[in-house]
């Protein structure tokens, strides 16, 4: 059994806002901020800090968002194929009916984090902590846990052929 999943937390209202003008700041950081329906190609930000958001139908294809931050965000509908989380700590994370395809979440730290109904087919999970993670009605082929920890893990309705787990993947 898996321990219960923390959800987000966001607050009532959150300010309209756009990815542009969130990052236009000294420090690339997106606070309180509903973003809808906004495409960014190729985005890079390192370090990147998401608090407390939503984003909606939003197209981040190819992002490179290494070793951000992120904290009671909601992402639903989106597409985040190729997307490198590469060293990221994601906590408190729903993805809901996201592409991820190709999203390299290599070596980060993801806790209280939900995927349901997402593509995350030809994901790389390598030598990342997963702490209470839920993949529901979840297509994962060909993804790679290679060399994780894994604690408290739930599989529900999973798409899971020609997954990838050995050396440490398999810890508990």
């Amino acid at each position: 059994m898996v321990a219960k999943i923390k959800k987000p937390v966001l607050p009532a209202e959150l300010q309209q806002k756009t990815v542009a003008d969130c990052l236009a700041e000294e420090e690339p950081f997106i606070l309180n901020a509903q973003i809808k329906s906004e495409e960014q190609i190729g985005l890079q930000v390192e370090r990147l800090v998401v608090s407390k958001a939503s984003f909606e139908h939003v197209i981040l294809v190819n992002a490179m968002l290494e070793r951000a931050d992120l904290t009671d965000v909601i992402f639903e509908n989106c597409d985040l194929s190729n997307v490198s989380f590469n060293e990221a700590v994601i906590h408190r994370v729903a993805f809901k009916g996201c592409k991820l395809t190709g999203a390299d979440f290599s070596r980060a730290h993801l806790g209280n984090v939900t995927f349901d109904h997402c593509l995350v087919n030809l994901s790389d999970f390598v030598e990342a902590r997963l702490k209470t993670v839920a993949f529901r009605k979840s297509s994962l082929i060909s993804a790679n846990f290679s060399d994780c920890l894994l604690k408290s893990i739930e599989l529900t309705e999973c798409e899971i052929d020609d997954i990838q787990l050995r050396n440490g993947a398999n810890r508990y």
